[in-house]
């Protein structure tokens, strides 16, 4: 059975729902990036789809298939971009198509809060009046966005962050070292995915090249342009992680340098590090990185022109 960490009060008022027969035919299931709103979702679907008497087993076919992702009656639909009235129509689509196995099918939405206004009115009839056998399971981040006409067909869950004490216990369940998982228990911010993403090997040497290019900012040279630039364009790709990097130093660094107390660093295998750029660093200085960071970061966010807001970064660099 998938596990569904730190949201057991959503996990079991799901389970009572579902035992009792009062289950929608749509879900919307809100919060932050890597809370486990995925992993709900496909625990939905092992419930809907178990054959035993304690749904989910986690041991028959069908809970097997679908936590390796292979059932081919639970569609995910994972947009990038918004999602307007022509991709809804395809989307209809794929919700009308008849189940290839059984009797029922389970439609997984991620990013939903990316449908457009005229988006979701024309989702709308579709959530009236769903297929007999198909689920319907939408997740968001900002749940704000939906529109409340949406909201009013659907049964919601909103998962909220978790205690970081119930991060570190989940780490150390599944074997990370005790020194680790108090590291990635505090940097996690209550996100059980942000912890599970620094034990991959290629974030670990991301974040060291992270710390290295932020000592480089603060003693920044004219020499140093392109070796910034080149790690920026290089980590296009990783341009949130590397901005939640740079933003958790710089917030070590600033509660350092007002208290000169390690118990508030959350970095704590970066102190010498910390220590050392606190003291490089003028408060007004520091001020200003941090709201050039958090400019510069809303940009890349509003799809500005990623190499225009690299170069500017830069410039507004050279100038504090």
């Amino acid at each position: 059975m998938l596990k569904v960490v730190g949201q057991d009060a959503q996990v079991e008022l799901f389970i009572k729902t579902a035992n009792k027969g009062m289950l929608a035919h749509s879900f919307i299931v809100s919060g932050p990036d890597g809370v486990g709103k995925s992993v709900f979702a496909y625990f939905m679907a092992q419930y809907l789809f178990c054959k035993e008497e304690n749904k989910p087993c986690g041991k028959c076919i069908n809970c097997t298939r679908i936590k390796n992702k292979n059932h081919p009656d639970v569609i995910e639909v994972t947009p990038k971009k918004s999602i307007g009235v022509d991709d809804i129509r395809d989307l209809n689509d794929k919700i009308n198509t008849k189940p290839y196995e059984g009797d029922k099918k389970v439609v997984i939405i991620k990013n939903a809060d990316l449908i457009t206004v005229q988006g979701q009115n024309a989702f709308l009839k579709t959530l009236e009046e769903p297929p007999y056998d198909t689920t319907i399971i939408m997740l968001v981040e900002n749940i704000n966005l939906i529109l409340d006409t949406i909201k009013s067909r659907c049964q919601i869950y909103k998962f909220n962050r978790i205690p970081t004490s119930k991060v570190k216990e989940y780490l150390l369940g599944v074997g990370v070292s005790l020194e680790k998982a108090e590291l990635f228990s505090e940097l996690s911010d209550g996100i059980i995915g942000n912890a599970l993403k620094m034990l991959d090997t290629h974030y670990t040497i991301l974040r060291n090249e992270t710390s290295e290019i932020l000592s480089t900012i603060i003693n920044f040279k004219r020499t140093n342009f392109l070796e910034v630039e080149d790690f920026f364009t290089e980590n296009k790709d990783k341009i949130d992680d590397v901005f939640d990097i740079l933003l958790s130093f710089l917030r070590d660094i600033s509660l350092y340098k007002n208290t000169f107390n390690e118990e508030f660093v959350l970095n704590k295998d970066k102190l010498p590090i910390i220590i050392e750029l606190s003291r490089s660093l003028s408060y007004n200085r520091l001020n200003k990185l941090l709201d050039i960071m958090l400019n510069i970061r809303s940009n890349i966010k509003k799809n500005a022109n990623y190499q225009m807001a690299i170069t500017a970064l830069l410039i507004s660099i050279q100038e504090v």
